[in-house]
């Protein structure tokens, strides 16, 4: 008896395995781009409450705002091809945000400008990543995914320039978001 559960267990460990390889690239791009988008918005919502540098509230009110639109337009397309997304952020990104709303509060602002940057760091190399996968084949997709790529840029670009003193404004040179869904039929 032991010997075929033992069997069982490596039979379903396979099948979860070859599932998991199967995976629909567009689909698990789209996932994972709405998750960094979800994380962003929730992170500069957290900044835009916790933070009293108005350098820090202007580019977190210009993060929800683009990083929704964004969420917006993903939604769209995973609405047409049929697929469930989520809309709560997972336990890593959830974890991250705990960790920054237990920070004290003369040292939030720093918190906030290290995540912002590594946030568009890794999302920028999620989006970048998408022209070089040979197995995505929605090049609509792709085109979307490129077009992303200066704002989310020109954030790194602004979290990266944050003045934590409150006296320099924060670089409001951003590449405007366009509605690519409704441009590309994405």
């Amino acid at each position: 008896m032991k010997k075929y559960v033992n069997w069982a267990v490596v039979i379903l460990g396979i099948i979860t395995f070859m599932s998991f390889g199967q995976q629909n690239p567009e689909q698990d791009f789209v996932n994972k781009a709405v998750m960094a988008n979800q994380y962003e918005v929730a992170l500069a919502q957290q900044a835009g409450q916790r933070s009293s540098n108005e350098g820090i509230k202007a580019y977190s009110r210009m993060l929800v705002d683009e990083h929704q639109q964004i969420l917006n337009e993903l939604r769209q397309y995973a609405e047409a091809k049929g697929w469930t997304i989520s809309t709560e952020l997972d336990q890593s990104h959830h974890g991250q945000l705990g960790v920054l709303e237990g920070t004290e509060a003369g040292q939030y602002d720093q918190a906030f400008k290290d995540a912002a940057v590594a946030s568009h760091e890794n999302s920028i190399a999620l989006y970048e990543g998408v022209n070089g996968d040979n197995t995505m084949t929605d090049e609509t997709l792709k085109i979307w995914a490129a077009d992303k790529l200066p704002a989310l840029k020109s954030h790194l670009t602004q979290a990266q320039e944050l003045k934590l003193d409150d006296t320099a404004p924060v670089n409001k040179e951003t590449p405007p978001i366009v509605d690519t869904v409704k441009n590309n039929k994405m």
